[in-house]
C-alpha cells in the first residue's frame, strides 16, 4: 500500500491486480477477495483498521505502472502467506506445474511454464477453469510465486520490524531462521538477480516524525538497525554472499507519524496507534531499487 501511495503521488501511478482468494470448501471466495483489493486495505486503514493478512488460501499479485520523467516504469510484487516459503524450490515447482497440467488438459506443459504467474494467464484461469482447479489451489500459488521469483531480476524480502522489539526474546530467534531461509533461496535463484532486505515498521522502533527520510538521522537509524541484525549467523551469511550477489538493505515504515512502541523484558509499553493513513517513511527507495 505504501508503494502505490508513492507510484501514484510521484510517478502518475496506476495499478492492476489478480486475485484469487478460496474458501475451507476450495471454492474463490468474492467476498475475501474483495478485502484483498487496494481500494478495500485502504478504506480499512482508514477506519483505524489493519487489513487481515493472507492466508495459505490467498494469492494477489499487483502491477503498479507510471513514469519517471518521459520514461515508462512499472513494479510488480506478489502478496502470498509465509506458509509458502518453506516450500520454494525447483522440486516442488516442478511438481505443482506436473498436477497443473494433469487438470489443464487446453495447456500442454510448456505453456504452463511459459505463462504461469502472468496476470493474464491468472485471469483465464479464473475465469475458465475455477472448477478444475478447486483442489489445486495450493500449486497454483506455489507454482505462481516460484516463477515470478525466478523470472524476476531484483527481489525483495520483506523482515517484519516487530521482531525488532523482542529481539532479545523471541525476537532473535525468528530473525535467525528468517534469514536462513532467504539466504537459501538467493543460493537457489542464483547470483545474475540483485536482492534487497527491508525492514519494516520502523516506527515501532523510533520517532520518525522529526527524522526527515534523506537525513543522517535516518541513515544513521539504518546502521544501527544493521548493526542489530548482524549478531545473527544467518543474516551475516548473507553479508558473505554479498561479496558476490548485489545485496542492499533498507529500513522502511508505512506511516512515520505513529509513536514508537517500546520493549522492555518482552512486554509492550503503551497501546501503538490505529493506523489511519499512508504516510510512507524512505519507501521511495524500495521504488528505486526496483527500477
Amino acid at each position: 500500500l505504501a508503494l502505490y501511495n508513492h507510484f501514484v503521488n510521484f510517478y502518475a501511478g496506476t495499478h492492476r491486480e489478480i486475485i484469487l482468494s478460496y474458501d475451507t470448501q476450495g471454492k474463490l471466495s468474492k467476498a475475501n477477495e474483495d478485502r484483498l483489493r487496494i481500494e478495500s486495505m485502504l478504506a480499512e486503514i482508514e477506519a483505524g483498521n489493519m487489513p487481515k493478512s493472507t492466508s495459505r488460501a490467498d494469492m494477489a499479485l499487483y502491477v503498479l505502472s507510471g513514469k519517471k520523467g518521459a520514461i515508462p516504469i512499472e513494479f510488480s510484487f506478489i502478496d502470498y502467506s509465509g506458509e509458502y516459503t518453506d516450500d520454494l524450490d525447483p522440486e516442488n515447482y516442478a511438481l505443482a506445474v506436473n498436477k497443473l497440467d494433469e487438470k489443464l488438459e487446453r495447456f500442454n506443459i510448456n505453456t504452463i511454464y511459459r505463462r504461469i504467474g502472468t496476470i493474464s494467464f491468472l485471469e483465464q484461469l479464473k475465469k475458465d477453469y475455477a472448477k478444475e482447479l478447486q483442489g489445486e489451489f495450493h500449486d497454483l500459488i506455489l507454482a505462481s510465486i516460484y516463477k515470478k521469483m525466478e523470472t524476476a531480476g531484483k527481489i525483495i524480502f520483506l523482515v517484519d520490524g516487530d521482531y525488532l522489539l523482542d529481539y532479545h526474546l523471541e525476537g532473535r530467534m525468528e530473525l535467525t531462521r528468517l534469514f536462513g531461509l532467504y539466504s537459501r533461496l538467493m543460493d537457489l535463484l542464483g547470483s545474475d538477480k540483485s536482492y534487497a532486505l527491508v525492514v519494516t515498521k520502523i516506527d515501532k522502533f523510533k520517532d520518525l516524525s522529526e527524522i526527515p527520510e534523506e537525513s543522517a538521522e535516518a541513515r544513521e537509524i539504518e546502521e544501527e538497525i544493521y548493526k542489530l541484525l548482524s549478531k545473527t549467523d544467518t543474516f551475516r551469511e548473507i553479508l558473505h554472499r554479498a561479496r558476490k550477489v548485489p545485496i542492499y538493505f533498507y529500513t522502511v515504515s508505512v506511516d512515520a507519524t505513529l509513536t514508537p512502541q517500546f520493549s522492555k523484558e518482552g512486554k509492550m509499553i503503551g497501546e501503538q496507534q490505529r493506523m489511519t493513513q499512508i504516510f510512507p517513511w524512505r519507501v521511495g527507495e524500495i521504488a528505486k531499487f526496483g527500477f
